[in-house]
């Protein structure tokens, strides 16, 4: 889930950047950011042929043949992703496995992993839930879970892992029909005592998170822009009466472009084609 949150955040935010600067035709050397997609495509595969190449299929896979054990998990684990630069195993623990996640590296340990992977549907439980007369029961029992009868079973085996992926799936169809604001939140310390500041802690949370790309990505590149008509309604009082005269009758982009030449701030700034970028610092020194 942080892994997709992650990348939504990485996209709506990063890609969004560079997609502004080309649509407006901004001259603006590239700068690549941080892709997690090669471990999303680990964690939960690519589907198709390559369906049982990823951790969480391989391991629905292994809770569904019986007599599966925590170490035939892993030997499949290493069969099939082993040469995966995102997955490590130590010798010094057969039993794990590690993830190089977009935030670290986190130590998975499989032992009761396909145990707790596992979940019944048992019929007389649905059947008894169907039978209460309290619509809360029903919904909170029976959520999610589709009619299916069988004279020859009387449970079904789901997986915790594929159920967290649907409901994962239509959280991020969701997402991706908005227009997201974020508000990362920070701590600043351990113990969530105030008046403590710990600039170790703070720093990961804001790298992990993302923030500090972001912030490193908008600072190269224009991180202030407006578009024309508030610009020269801004700032137009910064031009002399008689250049405010001859841009009577000119369009908002020549009046920015003059204003901003008036001020000899050359390099530090770009008209696109419906807005002005602005290099950082550019703002306060008009504002002054």
């Amino acid at each position: 889930a942080n892994e997709y949150l992650q990348q939504h955040f990485n996209y709506q935010v990063l890609s969004y950047e560079q997609e502004e600067y080309t649509k407006e035709g901004i001259d603006w050397t590239f700068i690549d950011f941080k892709d997690n997609q090669d471990v999303l495509d680990m964690i939960v595969g690519t589907g198709g042929k390559k369906k049982l190449s990823a951790i969480m299929p391989i391991l629905d896979e292994c809770c569904r043949l019986p007599r599966t054990t925590a170490a035939d998990f892993c030997h499949s684990l290493k069969d099939k992703l082993g040469e995966n630069k995102s997955l490590v195993f130590h010798k010094k623990w057969p039993h794990c496995f590690e993830v190089r996640h977009y935030a670290g590296e986190v130590l998975y340990e499989t032992t009761q992993m396909i145990e707790k992977n596992k979940d019944y549907i048992i019929f007389e439980h649905n059947a008894l839930a169907k039978s209460s007369e309290s619509s809360f029961f029903q919904a909170l029992f029976l959520a999610g879970l589709e009619s299916q009868e069988s004279k020859n079973k009387t449970f079904i085996l789901r997986t915790v892992s594929s159920i967290f992926s649907k409901q994962l799936k239509c959280l991020m169809d969701d997402l991706c029909k908005t227009n997201p604001h974020y508000i990362r939140c920070i701590k600043p310390n351990y113990s969530c005592l105030r008046g403590t500041f710990v600039a170790g802690y703070v720093h990961e949370q804001l790298a992990y998170g993302g923030v500090m790309e972001a912030v490193r990505i908008s600072r190269s590149g224009f991180p202030s822009r407006k578009v024309f008509v508030d610009f020269v309604y801004r700032y137009e009082i910064l031009l002399d009466a008689k250049a405010r005269e001859r841009c009577e009758d000119a369009d908002e982009k020549h009046v920015t472009e003059l204003i901003l030449r008036t001020l000899n701030l050359e390099n530090r700034w770009q008209v696109g084609k419906t807005k002005v970028f602005l290099k950082e610092g550019v703002v306060p020194m008009l504002e002054n």
